[in-house]
């Protein structure tokens, strides 16, 4: 998390210094050419940054998730009892002896989702990040 805020807080200032040169009047077009490179310069450290605060985000995130699912699977075997046939296969707990696991699988499952689209995010926003700087 302290990444994730230490980048965010780059990447707003990086977002800002580009607000503030893209809006500033060009005496010559000499500077013009000049301060929209700078422009660039600085769009490519936001792509960057935004990215990687995005991913140092998300995974913190994502543990929690787990903490939480493993809590609800664990809670769930004291009220094993109770429990319909539906909330017990949910939960992993069966009569017959064989454990499902389906929120932990479902856990699993979406977790790897959520950091596969999130690298590849960051992936495109650094291609986006050198592409702004080759024009």
């Amino acid at each position: 998390m302290r990444v994730g805020s230490v980048a965010g807080a780059a990447a707003w200032r990086a977002y800002m210094q580009t607000a503030a040169l893209a809006y500033e009047p060009h005496a010559t077009r000499q500077r013009g050419i000049s301060q929209d490179a700078a422009v660039d310069r600085w769009f490519a450290a936001f792509y960057i940054l935004y990215g990687l605060e995005f991913l140092c985000f998300i995974v913190p995130k994502l543990m929690m998730l787990g903490r939480l699912a493993e809590n609800s699977a664990g809670s769930s075997q004291a009220q094993a009892a109770d429990m319909d046939r539906v909330r017990r296969w949910w939960h992993g707990v069966s009569p017959d002896g064989l454990r499902w696991r389906v929120l932990p699988m479902l856990f699993t499952a979406m977790a790897a989702a959520v950091v596969l689209c999130s690298v590849a995010g960051m992936v495109a926003r650094d291609i986006a990040a050198a592409h702004q700087l080759l024009l």
